[in-house]
């Protein structure tokens, strides 16, 4: 991707912590990804290796064990929601904990492992940041 992401990464709560260098670097690393309505993003159970950002339309993450009739544990409908980094956290096995499915036509920015700890040091310390921020609210 290119500079012209960088005021997108200023709206993503996950990302405002961060420097502007940092998010003009992010915004480098990224790839856009256009998912149709019933694509699947990511699935259960398999090797995490990347996280997204919602840029537009709608995601829901399903588990097979969730208490819900159709297994929705979370639906993503805001811009700048984001998911798949519980497979990235140093602590976690790399396998997704649910399948994120597009409910309707969706553009999504990918983040990979690699460039975002080469970019930003380990997932841990930014989603620590984030938590930060938001009990300071």
């Amino acid at each position: 991707m290119h500079l012209a992401l960088t005021p997108y990464t200023q709206e993503v709560p996950l990302l405002r912590p961060l420097t502007e260098t940092e998010r003009e670097r992010i915004a480098e690393a990224v790839e856009e990804v256009s998912v149709p309505v019933n694509g699947v993003v990511c699935e259960e159970g398999s090797a995490g290796d990347c996280m997204f950002f919602l840029v537009s339309g709608r995601c829901v993450a399903t588990k097979v064990s969730a208490q819900t009739a159709d297994g929705v544990v979370k639906e993503y409908t805001e811009p700048g929601s984001y998911f798949g980094e519980l497979a990235l956290q140093s602590a976690s096995d790399g396998i997704r904990k649910a399948t994120v499915v597009a409910t309707a036509p969706t553009t999504l920015l990918k983040l990979g492992r690699e460039p975002f700890r080469l970019l930003l040091g380990p997932l841990d310390q930014l989603l620590q940041k984030h938590q930060v921020c938001q009990l300071e609210k």
